[in-house]
């Protein structure tokens, strides 16, 4: 089996969607509430609070039956906090794949997932070019980083992959700099995460198999599919450049809304911190709890004997240190 753990270097109520006009799909509109959670990048996806797995459609049919590996499908599911999107996603494949081992020459040949995010659009199935807040990401099977990675630098995402007996699987921890439009730092996201408020989204499979030389995937597939009885449909393809296409998510609020922590009591120093920060003004507090910004605590620190708390194995991100009743937000480099 193989196995990779990567910092790479190279994802509320519902809205009555439905009485929205998408007039650039002509086929069924999917919907998702994506809920919050910190995933831990190790490729298994066994948190409770992931979504439910969403199934992907072909809407190259014609590909996906003729050549042998008829039987590719992709799923996934998803999750975020306020510093991370993050996807597990399983493709069933079970006929020998392109990879770089196996003789392709063009990344965009290989096996691979496609990540499509639209942020506060309010109107995806309407606009189609892409604006400061869509990307287009994708992961591909047997490289060690994500191809395309937005506007965030490579080393700040997370991946793990790994092939399976019948195909492969990954786990990948997108942050939100990636999507964010340029001149943004990660907390903006609050703002995009507001209860109520609409985003694109879309996931795609594609699977490659036969001559790795020909530059053509063989299957491909989509969470919405604008034309699933449709054998011969590829508009799903245009994803690329077109945002209509996507579906349409919104997002289950945050526990803790960064404008809601205090500095009032407690105070800490350096901040941002590559490591070890110290906490001034305890009122008498001998622990510390810092959490991620989706209420999960993370690390607890005794500070009986000392006043300095060691972040180095935290995940660079946004986090509240709750002091007593003071919470503090941390910003870990």
């Amino acid at each position: 089996m193989k196995k990779q753990l990567l910092k790479i270097s190279a994802c509320a109520v519902l809205l009555a969607l439905f009485s929205i006009s998408f007039a650039a799909h002509v086929g069924p509109i999917k919907t998702m509430v994506i809920p919050v959670g910190t995933a831990t990048i190790d490729d298994a996806g066994d948190e409770t609070f992931y979504s439910a797995e969403q199934t992907t459609d072909a809407f190259n049919k014609t590909g996906c039956a003729t050549y042998p590996d008829a039987d590719f499908t992709f799923s996934f599911k998803v999750c975020y906090d306020a510093n991370y999107l993050y996807i597990f996603g399983t493709s069933v494949d079970d006929t020998p794949d392109i990879t770089p081992d196996e003789g392709a020459t063009s990344p965009w040949t290989f096996d691979n997932s496609e990540i499509f995010i639209d942020l506060d659009t309010n109107n995806s199935g309407v606009v189609t070019g892409y604006d400061t807040n869509t990307v287009q990401l994708r992961v591909n099977r047997g490289m060690d980083s994500v191809q395309t990675f937005g506007r965030a630098p490579r080393t700040a995402y997370q991946l793990m992959w790994e092939d399976t007996s019948d195909g492969w699987i990954y786990e990948v921890a997108v942050p939100w700099k990636a999507v964010l439009s340029d001149g943004q730092v990660t907390e903006d996201i609050m703002m995009y995460v507001a209860e109520g408020m609409a985003h694109g989204f879309d996931m795609a499979g594609a699977d490659s198999d036969g001559d790795p030389t020909a530059g053509s995937r063989d299957c491909q597939t989509a969470w919405d599919n604008d034309e699933p009885s449709d054998d011969a449909d590829r508009t799903e393809d245009n994803a690329w450049n077109n945002r209509s296409v996507f579906g349409v998510v919104t997002f289950e609020p945050l526990i803790i809304a960064i404008d809601n922590v205090t500095t009032a009591d407690a105070t800490v120093y350096p901040n941002p911190t590559s490591g070890a920060i110290t906490f001034e003004n305890l009122n008498g507090a001998t622990s510390i709890e810092i959490m991620n910004l989706a209420g999960q605590v993370v690390l607890t620190a005794d500070v009986t004997n000392s006043n300095i708390v060691d972040m180095s194995q935290l995940t660079s991100g946004i986090y509240v240190a709750k002091v007593g009743q003071s919470f503090v937000k941390v910003v870990k480099n």
